[in-house]
């Protein structure tokens, strides 16, 4: 959200302004195009643009994640046969390892990595199409709904992208984005 749209929520929020009065301040998209389904096209290139970088960002972290947890569990691995473990250490570690397995393997961090990935790749590929749209002199309604369906079937099978991860990019996306 711009700054004074964030701001105009948290007087919402904290009902310092009237609720039938319209929130949203000054325009949101970058797009310069007379109102139309070319600027609509211009505004899901945007949209999309943001939604691969960041969810391809989430990917990594995610993927970062994983691979620490693995790196994790084959330190502990290596340690406690290099200290030697006898066989009531052993079965308390066999299950403790089994536990980190599970896990690491159908646990909450792959498939944050992989919904991550698949949105950076359905991002990527409504991007071209808007593209394409938008290079087009007549962009008919039709085209441009398949395409909006497209990109809120390929959010909505996703999970948030991490604010977070979308405060320490946002600057950087902002000036990429302006270029």
């Amino acid at each position: 959200m711009p700054p004074q749209a964030e701001l105009a929520q948290i007087q919402l929020d904290i009902n310092k302004i009237d609720k039938s009065e319209p929130t949203f301040i000054g325009p949101y998209y970058n797009s310069t195009l007379p109102k139309g389904n070319n600027r609509l096209a211009d505004i899901i290139i945007e949209s999309s643009f943001y939604t691969k970088n960041l969810s391809k960002k989430s990917a990594k972290v995610f993927l970062m994640g994983i691979i620490l947890g693995l790196c994790l569990l084959l330190i502990i691995i290596y340690f406690l046969f290099n200290m030697g473990i006898d066989q009531i250490k052993g079965k308390l570690f066999a299950k403790c390892m089994s536990l980190v397995i599970v896990f690491l393997i159908s646990g909450d961090l792959i498939f944050l990595w992989r919904r991550y990935m698949c949105l950076s790749t359905e991002s990527e590929n409504i991007f071209n199409k808007s593209s394409i749209l938008k290079g087009k002199s007549k962009v008919s309604l039709e085209e441009i709904i398949d395409v909006i369906n497209d990109y809120n079937c390929a959010l909505m099978q996703s999970p948030p992208i991490p604010g977070i991860i979308y405060e320490k990019m946002k600057k950087s996306l902002n000036k990429a984005w302006d270029k």
